[in-house]
C-alpha cells in the first residue's frame, strides 16, 4: 500500500494560517539603526564563519524578488510541539521574533533575490539522490532521526517533539511495528542569522519583552514560551526533500534481519520512484518481496514528486519554491545575552533587565515541559534513551512473571516495576505452548544468562539500569556489532573502559586464570545474544557512567563503608549492598542510613 503526503511548506502555500513577519514598522530614529559605515567584510556568526559579503543596493531598473523561505530564519520554534514529519508546515514554527527589513537594499550575489537586514543568504546547491535506508525501532531512534532535520542546541527543555500529535502517533506505531525510512534531499540556499548584527526585533515581540521585564510571574513566562517557543532559528537550509516511510510488523522484521531489510528498502525506494532500471533482477525480487510486507507512505517537503518516470525530475523544481528542510536552533534565553547583540533601542535598553529575563527563562525550562504534561499534551518529560531490542534472544534466570498480552503490555509492566531492566517473551510460540502465556520481567539485582532462541525476543532498558546489568555466561551473537578488543587486568577495568565512550552499550569479559583478561567493548547495534560459558556480558547504563565521573548519584549514595574493597557482592556484608567498581555501595532503590550503617529502602 502506497500513500503520499506532499508537504508544500512555504509560508505562502502551507496548510496553516500563519502570521507573516512584518517589514519594520519602526522609524529609523526608533530603532536607532547602526551606522551604514559599520559594514564588515567578514563576520563569524555563531562559530560558523559565514561570509558577510552581500552586494549593495541594486541599480536603477533592477527588480529583485524575495525568496519565500528566507522568512523561516525570523521565527521562533517550539521544540516540544514541532515535528518535521508532520504534514504541512512544521508546527514547531511559532511567531516572528524578528522583522523582515529590506530597506537596506541588499541582494544576493547574482541579484536574483533581495536579502533582509541581519541575514545572510548564500547559494547552497547540492543533492543527495542515493537512497540510504535506516531502521527506527525505539523512541530514541525516532528522536535521533528527526533531530537531524531539527538540530537543537541547549538542553533541559524536555524530549523533543513529544507534545506533537503526529510524533505521538508514530511512537504508538513503534510498539507493534518497525519503520524503515529512506530519504533524498536537494538544497538550494543557506540562510543564516547574523548573531552580532541580527534583524530588528518584531514589534509584538518587543511588547512581550516589556511584559516579562515588568513581572516575575512564572505563568506569564510560560505563556511567552508557548507563544514564541523554546528556540529561535540560527540557520536554515532551503530546498526540498522526499522521504519514504515503510512500516513493517516487528515479527516480520525479526524474521528477515536488519541487513536484509535495509538493503531491500533501498531497492524498493528506487523502484517506487522510477529508478527500477538501475536494479538487478535479484534486487527487484528483494524489492517486490519487501513491498508485500510493508505499508509505504511518502512525505515530500518543498515540491510534490512528479509523475514522470524518473524520481529525479521533481528535483529540478527545487529552486522555484524552496522551503526549510534543515534548521539549526538556539535556545531562546540566549536572545537576552551577549551572544546575540540585538537592537533593543525601541525599549530604552537601560530600563530593560535582560539578565533577569534570561535567568528566569533558564529557571523555568523544565517547568514548561511539566506544564504541558499536566495539560495532557505529552506523557513524559524525560528524554528517550536507547533501549536494546534483541531478536532471537531469551533471558534465563529468576524472574517475575506476568500474563502475556502483547509486547507493548509486557514492556509497560516492566516500567511499573522500579528495578525491572529487561523483558523477555515469546511472541512466536504456539498459542498452546505454556511459554506463550508468560511475560518475564528481569530485575537488575538478579542473576541471569541468555540463550539463542529464534522464537523469543528481549528488550533491555538501558535507561532503567542503575549501575550494571550482568548477563553471565553470555556474549553478543551478531558479528556485525561494532566492537573493540582490549587486554585488561580485571573485570572492573573492562567495563570502566566503557564509561568514557559515549557509544558504548556493553562489554564482554572473558574469564581466564591468567593475570590479564580479554575484554570486548560493544559500541554498535547489538541484535542478539548467545551462550558463552567463558564470558560474562555487562550492559552499562547512563547512571553508571555518571557515577564513574562524579562518584555520587542519588541512587548510589556513599556511606561509611563505601571505600571498603570488594571483588564480588559476597564481599559486601551489609544487607542490600552490592559490589560496584571494587567498592561496596547500596543497591539501586536503597539508601545509606547513617544511624546504623545499613542500606535502607528510603532516604
Amino acid at each position: 500500500m502506497l500513500t503520499s503526503v506532499c508537504v508544500l511548506a512555504s509560508f505562502e502555500t502551507g496548510h496553516h494560517l500563519v502570521l507573516e513577519p512584518e517589514h519594520s514598522d519602526l522609524s529609523e530614529n526608533q530603532v536607532k539603526a547602526k551606522s551604514d559605515s559599520k559594514q564588515h567584510s567578514r563576520e563569524k556568526d555563531a562559530g560558523q564563519g559565514i561570509l558577510h559579503d552581500q552586494p549593495p543596493l541594486q541599480g536603477p531598473g533592477q527588480v529583485n524578488t524575495r525568496l519565500p523561505g528566507v522568512d523561516f530564519a525570523l521565527y521562533g520554534y517550539n521544540s516540544l510541539k514541532g515535528c518535521p514529519l508532520a504534514p504541512g508546515r512544521d508546527p514547531g514554527f511559532t511567531l516572528p521574533i524578528f522583522s523582515a527589513d529590506y530597506s537596506a537594499g541588499h541582494v544576493i550575489t547574482d541579484n536574483s533575490y533581495s536579502v533582509p537586514r541581519g541575514v545572510i543568504l548564500a547559494p547552497d546547491v547540492s543533492c543527495v539522490t542515493s537512497f540510504t535506508s535506516e531502521v527506527i525501532q525505539t523512541p530514541y531512534d525516532l528522536t535521533k532521526f528527526t533531530s537531524r532535520t531539527v538540530q537543537l542546541d541547549g538542553g533541559d527543555w524536555g524530549p523533543p517533539f513529544a507534545a506533537n500529535p503526529v510524533f505521538q502517533k508514530i511512537l504508538a506505531e513503534l510498539r507493534e511495528k518497525v519503520l524503515i525510512v529512506s530519504s533524498v534531499t536537494c538544497s538550494s540556499y543557506l540562510v543564516s542569522l547574523l548573531h552580532l548584527e541580527p534583524p530588528p526585533f518584531h514589534s509584538m515581540f518587543l511588547k512581550w519583552v516589556l511584559r516579562l521585564n515588568n513581572t516575575s510571574d512564572e505563568h506569564l513566562y510560560l505563556e511567552f514560551l508557548d507563544t514564541y517557543g523554546t528556540h529561535f532559528v540560527s540557520q536554515v537550509r532551503l530546498g526540498a526533500s522526499l522521504t519514504l516511510v515503510h512500516k513493517m510488523e516487528t515479527s516480520n522484521y525479526n524474521r528477515y534481519g536488519q541487513g536484509h531489510v535495509t538493503a531491500s528498502a533501498n531497492y524498493l525506494s528506487a523502484s517506487l520512484l522510477g529508478e527500477s532500471e538501475t536494479l538487478s533482477s535479484n534486487q527487484k525480487k528483494q524489492a517486490d518481496e519487501l513491498q508485500s510486507q510493508v505499508e509505504t507512505s511518502t512525505v515530500g517537503v518543498g515540491v510534490p514528486p512528479t509523475n514522470s518516470a524518473s524520481s529525479l525530475a521533481w528535483l529540478t523544481q527545487v529552486g522555484n519554491n524552496p522551503v526549510a528542510i534543515n534548521y539549526v536552533l538556539t535556545p531562546i534565553d540566549l536572545l537576552f545575552s551577549e551572544t546575540i547583540v540585538g537592537d533593543w533601542g525601541p525599549l530604552n535598553h537601560d530600563s530593560v533587565d535582560l539578565d533577569k529575563i534570561k535567568t528566569k527563562l533558564i529557571t523555568i525550562k523544565k517547568k514548561y515541559c511539566q506544564t504541558l504534561k499536566k495539560k495532557g499534551q505529552l506523557f513524559e518529560c524525560e528524554e528517550p534513551t536507547p533501549g536494546l531490542h534483541l531478536s532471537r534472544t531469551r533471558l534465563i534466570g529468576v524472574s517475575i512473571f506476568r500474563e502475556f498480552v502483547s509486547g507493548e503490555h509486557c514492556m509497560e509492566e516492566c516500567y511499573k516495576l522500579p528495578d525491572c531492566v529487561a523483558v523477555t517473551f515469546c511472541p512466536e510460540c504456539d498459542s498452546n505452548d505454556k511459554e506463550y502465556e508468560l511475560c518475564q520481567l528481569v530485575q537488575d539485582s538478579r542473576t541471569c544468562s541468555a540463550e539463542t532462541n529464534s522464537q523469543w525476543q528481549t528488550t533491555v532498558f538501558l535507561n532503567k539500569i542503575q549501575t550494571l546489568f550482568k548477563v553471565q555466561n553470555t556474549t553478543v551473537a551478531d558479528s556485525t556489532s561494532e566492537s573493540k578488543n582490549l587486554i585488561v587486568s580485571s573485570s572492573q577495568s573492562c567495563y570502566s573502559s566503557c564509561f568514557d565512550e559515549d557509544k558504548c552499550l556493553a562489554v564482554t569479559v572473558y574469564k581466564s586464570s591468567e593475570s590479564t583478561l580479554n575484554c570486548t567493548r560493544h559500541t554498535g547495534p547489538i541484535q542478539s545474544l548467545k551462550e558463552e560459558t567463558s564470558a560474562d556480558l555487562y550492559f552499562v547504563s547512563l547512571h553508571s557512567k555518571r557515577t564513574s565521573t562524579t562518584r555520587k548519584t542519588k541512587t548510589l549514595i556513599h556511606n561509611d563503608w563505601f571505600m571498603a574493597s570488594c571483588i564480588s557482592d559476597d564481599g559486601c556484608l551489609q544487607k542490600n549492598a552490592m559490589c560496584f567498581e571494587d567498592r561496596c555501595i547500596c543497591r539501586p532503590g536503597f539508601f545509606s542510613s547513617t544511624l546504623d550503617n545499613t542500606c535502607s529502602p528510603s532516604e
